[in-house]
């Protein structure tokens, strides 16, 4: 009798570990988008991309190398800080003569160290390496050797060994974060009066302000964001150029990804 409570006592477990939801990463999302306990569009994506992101390959979430800033090891710091300024971003590859040469980059903190030392010294002696990676690893797996190597930056190889992008710490957390626009109050309104009556809106805008912004009726839910409420109501993420009617009013993608809408077009119709 002790034996056969054992053996049903097993098979019962193992019953409930074959039916629990989420054993995929497909049940796992699914199971996110219905938790009632997740009461944000920010916390749902969240969790949503800390899901996807062990399943995510580097070459997803890189910058082609089409699109890589990069100076070469003879430029002077003059050089360096104009294609800085110039592209925006704080982490530049040094290349000795090629893109598909990278010895390392230099950072705008080193920039500030070669200042501070009276503008002596040559880019070589500031170049700081970084990690070279395969397109098709995982990003779980670099960010962990990103955090023990204390390194911010890798150059992505293709198969043939030649550059194909990179991709940066930065790169990396805001798969799981989203975008984090210190900026956003000075550099980009979320909504903006267009000629045409209509309005340039960002995803992120509360369901709410848009109301008040255009004089309408919009309905509460399991969201907070415009782009929320579009998902929300068409069950899945909508192409960049797709045209929505909802509530009286057009919405027309202008810039989404794989987890989100960015950017939409919206104007009164009828």
């Amino acid at each position: 009798m002790q034996l056969t409570h054992a053996l049903i006592d097993r098979w019962r477990k193992r019953l409930l570990y074959w039916l629990r939801p989420g054993r995929t990463v497909e049940e796992l999302l699914e199971v996110i988008s219905r938790a009632e306990a997740v009461r944000s569009d920010e916390q749902r994506n969240m969790l949503q991309g800390m899901v996807e992101f062990h399943e995510t390959r580097v070459r997803e979430v890189m910058i082609p190398r089409s699109d890589i800033h990069a100076v070469t090891l003879d430029a002077d710091f003059a050089e360096v800080e104009r294609r800085m300024v110039g592209s925006g971003v704080n982490r530049l590859p040094v290349m000795d003569g090629d893109i598909d040469h990278v010895l390392g980059a230099i950072h705008a903190s080193d920039l500030v160290a070669w200042h501070v030392q009276g503008g002596t010294g040559e880019l070589k002696d500031f170049v700081r390496r970084c990690l070279r990676v395969s397109e098709l690893e995982k990003v779980s797996g670099l960010l962990t050797e990103m955090k023990r190597e204390s390194v911010h930056m890798a150059i992505v190889h293709d198969e043939y060994g030649g550059t194909a992008g990179l991709v940066t710490l930065s790169d990396l957390l805001t798969e799981i974060v989203g975008e984090i626009d210190e900026a956003r109050d000075v550099t980009e309104i979320e909504c903006v009066a267009q000629n045409d009556g209509s309005y340039i809106v960002m995803g992120r805008m509360l369901v709410e302000e848009l109301a008040d912004e255009l004089g309408v009726t919009l309905p509460e839910g399991d969201f907070d964001t415009v782009a929320g409420l579009i998902t929300t109501e068409l069950g899945r993420i909508p192409r960049r150029g797709e045209s929505i009617r909802l509530y009286g009013l057009q919405f027309v993608v202008l810039q989404s990804d794989a987890r989100r809408i960015l950017k939409l077009r919206v104007s009164r119709h009828g």
